[in-house]
């Protein structure tokens, strides 16, 4: 259940970045993953061509999942301060926004400069349903079957 649920969330993240990334940037789906991968490899990760992309996909699977196994372990307690679906997946995606932008990406070699408000609503608001969401649905129907 967690594999599948890092799996869900990891695609649908991916797919919400790559369109942001288009649609905003007019930018190609493997910059996405090469950014990832720049994490590890530094800015030579966006000459790198497919294979930087696919340590990026890979980086963002593994990602994905220590995410997804913090909030199956939170979510009883989320669960008994947190009732509704939606509002776990608000703070869910909140946090994970909050733990990537503060903590991970500064430790990491991705270079980042300093977001707009736009750019954090847009991050928060694709985390909270590309990721917050499926995790409280699936979590939910885990924790609580009847």
């Amino acid at each position: 259940m967690l594999l599948v649920t890092a799996c869900i969330v990891a695609v649908i993240d991916g797919l919400a970045a790559i369109a942001i990334t288009f649609f905003m940037h007019g930018r190609s789906p493997i910059i996405v993953f090469q950014y990832i991968a720049s994490g590890l490899l530094g800015s030579s990760a966006f000459s790198g061509g497919l294979l930087t992309a696919l340590i990026g996909v890979l980086c963002h699977f593994f990602i994905a999942t220590v995410w997804t196994i913090i909030f199956f372990l939170l979510h009883r307690t989320f669960s008994r301060i947190l009732p509704n679906k939606a509002i776990k997946a608000v703070v869910y995606g909140i946090l994970i926004w909050a733990g990537m932008n503060l903590i991970v990406l500064p430790l990491s070699q991705v270079r980042t400069g300093t977001p707009g408000a736009l750019q954090i609503a847009i991050g928060i608001a694709a985390l909270i349903v590309a990721v917050g969401l499926p995790m409280a649905y699936r979590f939910d129907r885990y924790y609580f079957k009847k």
